[in-house]
């Protein structure tokens, strides 16, 4: 469908309900006309500048005095924009335009009716944020916190710098790295007082919204949590210089308040006798202090890793040692830490004596500005650099060195893809006696990028890695190649063959890695041995299993 026929069917169907295009609208096609809402008919204006309906009409009211001058939930204050319709959560059709602009209409017309009914209030709290003040802020503070904070502006890049709220004195590492690598100095932390609310913060007067003197902002704190305007004033009273900040912690998000002392009082007398008359100004002369109000992104520890796996973190807390930090394990190790893996008191250990070469820049996670470092070493800084809260270190010693440490952590993953060494970590990890064994991950590619494998070993009553090959020449018990893996050689002597597959091979086999040590850390393994068919020329598919081990092992049947 063109262009201009997508516009005439829109026309026809609008027209049917009495909405015309507006002619002058030489860019963004335009129809206004009247919708039926609890006060009776509305103007409005419909807006449709994507043609393929990605994203939504804009529908806004024409009529300011239709809402009375005050505020309004899913109605946007500045524009009168309608919030009638998530995007992510509907898909609209670009082959029927018409019905899909009316169906748009109706759905605006269906949330103006109740907006206007009074019956969308309580949604001021879901979407306080909106109205409380532009997201200028970063919140680092972690869940119920409550106390001394602090405010830094931090260099994320250069030229671009954001305020951080955080704990006094506990600014991530990430922050302060950052800031300094961009041409910033030491964090400059000014003081703010975070107050925990026990409630979801909520509009108490639409019409008297959003509070810029203390008198109002002192009335809308009794309205809406009650004791909380006490501690806001004591924290005001305690702060100094002329524009002080306080944080409210409530259920539905953080919200940051800055007082702005008034010129008058601006005086040494009135420091000297701080904190009393403060309080008395206060009272006296309310709405002398101009309130400033801004919103907060979070960016603590519990927003970043939990909001993608519905609040829970199962790697939070847990110590992993992941050995080899190739072309698997540099996607894994990333992953890995992108759900979790190193924060809340746990950690992430990295083991790798390889440095990153030319040869590896066409399937690694790390690109050139890591070229002949350490792949252990560089790969922490590059999680650490990307991602905040991570404990992470990288070791760049040999795995045979590392045995001691695998008593120490509750799970090894060995990602080298290498069968000799798979073996001799596999050897040493289940000779750890029962109550000090970690879990051990083994995941591979198999031949040319043809599949990926995984295992995972729990325990004497859960196969071990050998167990899946007793004997190193005979056939292997998970086998699903069809042919031979191809090789390929380059000048020289010691490692001049390698095995050629594309980098997809190598994030799939991870992926599968990080499914398996997800379910791990939530308690639910399942199938301990996994597949994933990436060619179906070079090998054939496998079910997941929970193999039994082998009689004939010689790594565990004997222990």
């Amino acid at each position: 469908m063109t262009r201009a026929e997508a516009l005439a069917e829109i026309d026809a169907t609008l027209l049917r309900i009495g909405f015309l295009r507006d002619a002058s609208a030489a860019f963004i096609p335009k129809w206004r006309g009247r919708i039926r809402a609890f006060r009776g008919e509305l103007a409005v204006r419909v807006e449709v500048d994507d043609l393929d309906f990605a994203r939504p009409p804009r529908i806004c009211l024409e009529d300011r005095g239709a809402v009375d001058g005050r505020l309004y939930p899913h109605l946007l204050p500045a524009s009168l924009a309608i919030c009638y319709l998530d995007s992510n959560a509907a898909v609209l059709d670009r082959y029927r335009p018409g019905g899909t602009v009316l169906w748009c209409i109706q759905q605006a017309e269906r949330v103006v009716s109740e907006v206007l009914r009074g019956a969308a209030d309580r949604d001021f709290a879901h979407e306080f944020n909106v109205y409380w003040g532009l997201p200028v802020f970063f919140s680092d503070l972690p869940q119920d916190f409550e106390g001394k904070a602090a405010v830094a502006w931090v260099r994320l890049r250069a030229g671009y710098e954001v305020p951080v709220l955080a704990p006094h004195g506990k600014f991530a590492t990430v922050f302060s790295t950052l800031h300094r690598k961009n041409g910033g100095g030491a964090l400059d932390e000014i003081p703010c007082a975070a107050i925990r609310v026990d409630a979801a913060l909520t509009i108490d007067a639409p019409d008297r919204w959003p509070p810029t003197q203390w008198a109002r902002l002192s009335e809308w704190l009794d309205a809406v949590t009650p004791g909380t305007r006490i501690e806001v004033e004591a924290a005001l009273i305690a702060a100094r210089g002329n524009v002080r900040s306080v944080a409210l912690h409530a259920r539905n998000g953080v919200f940051m308040l800055l007082v702005t002392i008034p010129a008058v009082f601006r005086k040494l007398e009135f420091e000297k006798s701080r904190p009393g008359a403060m309080k008395g100004l206060l009272e006296r002369y309310g709405v002398k202090f101009t309130v400033s109000t801004y919103g907060v992104e979070r960016i603590d520890e519990a927003f970043v890793y939990g909001r993608n796996m519905n609040g829970e973190i199962p790697l939070a807390g847990k110590k992993i040692l992941l050995i080899g930090c190739g072309t698997i394990g540099g996607y894994l190790g990333h992953m890995l830490a992108q759900n979790g893996a190193g924060t809340l008191g746990g950690q992430l250990i990295l083991i790798d004596d390889d440095k990153l070469g030319p040869q590896n820049l066409g399937r690694h996670v790390l690109g050139m500005p890591y070229l002949d470092l350490n792949k252990a070493e560089a790969l922490a800084q590059f999680i650490a650099e990307q991602l905040p809260h991570i404990s992470v270190v990288g070791e760049p010693r040999d795995i045979l060195e590392m045995k001691p440490r695998m008593y120490k952590v509750d799970l090894v993953i060995d990602a080298t893809g290498t069968e000799a060494v798979s073996i001799a970590v596999n050897d040493f990890v289940v000779g750890i006696p029962g109550d000090k064994r970690p879990g051990l991950l083994h995941v591979w590619i198999l031949g040319n990028g043809a599949a990926a494998q995984g295992l995972l070993h729990l325990g004497p009553e859960t196969a071990c890695y050998k167990c899946l090959k007793p004997d190193l020449a005979g056939e292997g018990r998970v086998g699903m190649l069809r042919g031979e893996t191809e090789l390929a050689r380059v000048a020289g002597c010691a490692d001049s063959v390698f095995v050629p597959f594309p980098v997809s091979a190598s994030v799939q086999a991870a992926a599968l890695g990080l499914e398996m040590v997800l379910d791990w850390g939530r308690g639910m393994p399942r199938a301990l041995q996994r597949n994933r068919l990436l060619n179906p020329n070079q090998a054939h598919a496998r079910k997941d299993s929970r193999i039994a081990p082998s009689p004939r092992c010689p790594a565990c049947s004997s222990r």
